[in-house]
């Protein structure tokens, strides 16, 4: 029992500072109480001890759905705390046999039931916590001080900017805060004539021989970048005339203008898309996908969407490209939709049984770690590799569901797909070819992103 309530203990401890590397971590904060070690200290009373203990289904079941499971909330989380459970929660420790090995292969559990004996192996820990302690990449420690010197950043902005400064209208403020915007977007008009772009997009239809889900969606995208176009342009246009004198100040343009000096995106864009929370990134990054659904477009009415590569950061909404790809699918197959799954490989010749083509999606990025040019799978990141690093292209394709995967379970792993590195948007899952168990990357915190913004 002693034992049984170390390794509880260990791997409680575990669950709580794990939380210190979120989003890689835990996609979220998660309140692991000492209700929680209670609760399953109560349940794993009788494992080691004369009477029957209970059995690792039913350990792994409560652990999982209710004492700790309960508070998570995504997939990939879930298979965080299972990963755990599976390591530590072994037949072997539930049947009083004791733990074989050192718990993260730093505490050595004593074989007796000493109170000293149990402190003396407490007192042998580091005092300071390492990445490979929880099983994450190497480099997951740059990666919680680059998030906290952002957070650091962003206060900072906030502090500087009084509450009643933002709440009045400053002429002389707004001009001097607000021009390196209102500049920004005049150059990013002129470089890639965005207006233009803007009002070409309406003629831009899918009919005829171009009426697919692809195609239309496409469409559909590229008028959604032209109406944000129109609504940046109207916003800062407005507040410039304001600057200059040339204009009366309304309530709606000291609104926006209030909230741009809090270094935040006006609710009249985010509410057309949600994009990077800095209004500067924002309108580059709206401006870089109006371009690029420019070039989607001309791919299009040329014919070759399908056949060349695809960057789906390019996208304002990425998800509806892989919903689309399944329509598509579905009607060339002659299918539902349901009966279909998605699945990549870094070859398009292993994809076997789908009823459209693979298309090859370039620029991911993977966190967790690396996928090198030729290497054929995914291995450890060094620790000095970069925080994100670049996919080599996968070709992806929706196939049935009772068809094969190109990569066998024990040799690859399923990576959740993200919208971006806050990990808050889950698009969709990727089996990828591997070195090493799918526990290893998944407690790791592997993962890839369609931006890394």
């Amino acid at each position: 029992r002693a034992q049984t309530l170390m390794v509880l203990a260990w791997f409680h401890g575990m669950l709580q500072e794990r939380r210190t590397y979120i989003p890689q971590g835990w996609t979220k904060f998660y309140e692991f109480t000492p209700a929680d070690l209670r609760s399953a200290a109560d349940m794993l009373a009788p494992a080691g001890g004369s009477s029957r203990g209970p059995d690792i289904d039913t350990v792994h079941g409560l652990l999982g759905t209710s004492v700790y499971g309960g508070r998570l909330e995504t997939a990939a989380d879930r298979r965080v705390l299972e990963a755990y459970m599976r390591t530590y929660f072994t037949a072997d420790l539930l049947a009083g046999r004791g733990v074989k090995g050192k718990l993260g292969g730093l505490l050595g559990v004593p074989q007796s039931a000493s109170f000293n004996d149990f402190e003396r192996a407490i007192a042998s820990l580091p005092s300071t916590d390492s990445p490979q302690l929880f099983g994450l990449a190497l480099n997951a420690d740059r990666a919680v001080a680059t998030r906290t010197a952002a957070h650091v950043s962003l206060s900072m902005r906030t502090l500087s900017t009084p509450a009643e400064a933002t709440a009045s209208f400053d002429r002389e403020r707004w001009a001097a805060e607000l021009s390196p915007l209102l500049n920004l977007w005049q150059k990013l008009l002129r470089n890639h004539e965005l207006l233009k772009l803007a009002g070409d997009a309406a003629g831009r239809h899918a009919s005829g021989r171009l009426d697919t889900p692809v195609n239309r969606f496409v469409a559909l995208e590229l008028k959604k970048a032209a109406a944000l176009v129109r609504v940046v342009d109207a916003t800062l246009s407005s507040i410039a005339r304001v600057v200059r004198g040339a204009e009366l100040l309304t309530a709606t343009v000291q609104a926006d203008g209030a909230t741009l000096l809090a270094s935040t995106v006006p609710s009249a864009w985010s509410d057309l898309w949600e994009g990077p929370s800095e209004p500067g990134l924002w309108i580059r990054a709206a401006a870089s996908r109006v371009v690029g659904l420019a070039g989607w477009w001309e791919r299009v009415e040329s014919g070759t969407l399908m056949s060349s590569p695809l960057t789906l950061s390019e996208l304002l909404n990425p998800g509806n490209m892989l919903n689309a790809l399944r329509q598509q699918a579905a009607r060339a197959a002659k299918v539902s939709i349901d009966s279909l799954k998605l699945t990549c490989a870094l070859d398009a010749r292993a994809i076997s049984g789908a009823p459209e083509a693979p298309v090859q999606v370039a620029s991911l990025m993977i966190q967790g770690g690396v996928v090198p040019q030729g290497a054929g799978g995914l291995q450890e990141a060094p620790q000095d590799a970069a925080l994100f690093n670049t996919m080599p292209p996968l070709f992806v394709a929706w196939i049935p569901q009772d068809a094969p995967e190109p990569y066998p379970p024990d040799r690859s792993v399923s990576l959740p797909v993200y919208l971006d590195t806050e990990r808050e948007k889950m698009l969709a899952e990727l089996r990828v070819p591997c070195s090493g168990t799918e526990a290893q990357w998944v407690l790791a915190g592997a993962a890839l992103f369609v931006s890394g913004e």
